[in-house]
């Protein structure tokens, strides 16, 4: 009886050891955990082949202005023929300058002309007598010299009489203000009774009435953008929104193509000016439906290229930027990982996936996993414990403790 007791006894204090072994690896493993702020599953982007777009903003602007001026000055102005926004042919009157003047000129010039002319007429009679007298030997070779002499003085008298009233005819067509060729009428100064000064403009001329768009692109963007990319913009509504395509949200869609490509970056904005040939409204004669000086947002129409791709909850928006958040091994905690914010540019959205750049300032790697959702209410330096992606919508969730 005393030997079963003993052996009892030895058998419980074995148990309370191998308990007491266990205890503290037990102890060890929840602290490793209990040091995590969350459990996460952790995501890699996905890089699929896809029609891209870059967005952009800029400013609608004529393609080329022309100056209309006068030619004179210090005349007045009589009349008016051209408002503001009319569109006008080549040589169509646009104004109309007082004449009076010049057209004096002019019959002055005429009747310097036609004196000159019949002194001519005479000079070259004398000439003529000359010659048959000086056969008969009527006359010296002198006379003779002096005759030819004057017929060569009225000749350059009739030149310069010639050339006096040209002079006068173009000062008389310079009162008659005309487009130069077709386009709308983008501002005027002029006005009935003004006087004219050197150098003073009239008319403002859109040429052609040719808009473009003059959008800002990032520098690091730009070798994504060739001559002939397909642009789509979005403006305000416009007067003449009713014969204009509209999208849902009630603003004018516009196409139009690249035609060229800046090559200098602003400075301030790291941004290069890509200018976009707009496109006429369909069945609408010379119309955009959108004035010059206007502000659109648009988008570039790429071709298929590669695009990194993550899960939409996995983007947190902060100030305005886009992050993700990395998980780092932490070498003190096994089974732990570091979180880190890290930012992106986010360039096109699709149904529940966000294309990131892959160049540029904020370039991502597609070898880099990233926490997929919940990343909200982490900060960097949190310790989160990472768990297999579950089927569905990853989520984060407290640790088990």
């Amino acid at each position: 009886m005393r030997l079963l007791t003993v052996r009892l006894t030895f058998a419980a204090l074995m148990a309370l050891l191998a308990l007491s072994a266990c205890k503290p690896t037990n102890t060890a493993k929840a602290d490793e955990t209990a040091g995590a702020s969350l459990r996460v599953s952790l995501v890699k982007p996905s890089l699929s082949l896809e029609a891209g777009s870059l967005n952009a903003n800029g400013q609608i602007a004529a393609r080329n202005l022309v100056l209309i001026g006068a030619e004179l000055s210090g005349v007045r102005i009589q009349s008016i023929y051209a408002e503001l926004g009319d569109w006008v042919k080549p040589e169509q009157l646009l104004a109309k300058l007082d004449d009076r003047v010049i057209k004096v000129e002019l019959r002055q010039a005429n009747a310097q002309l036609a004196q000159a002319k019949a002194s001519l007429a005479t000079a070259q009679a004398d000439a003529t007598r000359g010659a048959v007298l000086r056969k008969k030997g009527l006359v010296s070779a002198r006379d003779v010299e002096q005759i030819q002499a004057a017929l060569l003085s009225a000749q350059a008298q009739v030149e310069i009489a010639d050339a006096g009233k040209a002079a006068a005819a173009l000062r008389l067509s310079f009162t008659e203000i005309r487009a130069p060729q077709k386009g709308w009428i983008s501002a005027r100064t002029a006005q009935a009774g003004q006087l004219l000064t050197p150098g003073a403009t009239l008319f403002t001329l859109i040429e052609n009435g040719e808009l473009e768009w003059r959008a800002e692109v990032f520098e690091h963007d730009l070798n994504r953008i060739r001559v002939g990319t397909v642009a789509q913009l979005q403006t305000a509504q416009s007067p003449e929104a009713n014969r204009a395509p509209q999208n849902d949200a009630g603003e004018i869609v516009l196409t139009g193509e690249v035609r060229s490509l800046g090559v200098e970056v602003d400075p301030a904005k790291r941004t290069v000016m890509v200018l976009v040939q707009l496109n006429w409204l369909p069945g609408a004669e010379q119309s955009y439906g959108v004035q010059a000086g206007s502000y659109a947002s648009g988008r570039f129409i790429l071709k298929d290229e590669p695009l990194l791709t993550l899960p939409s909850a996995a983007i947190i928006e902060r100030d305005g930027f886009s992050y993700v958040y990395t998980a780092t091994a932490n070498p003190a905690s096994p089974g732990l990982y570091t979180a880190k914010s890290v930012q992106v540019e986010i360039v096109k959205r699709t149904g529940t996936r966000v294309a990131i750049a892959q160049s540029g300032s904020f370039a991502f790697e597609a070898s880099q996993s990233v926490v997929a959702s919940g990343g909200g209410f982490l900060v960097d330096g949190d310790r989160i414990q990472v768990v297999p992606e579950t089927t569905g919508t990853p989520t984060a969730s407290a640790p088990k403790l």
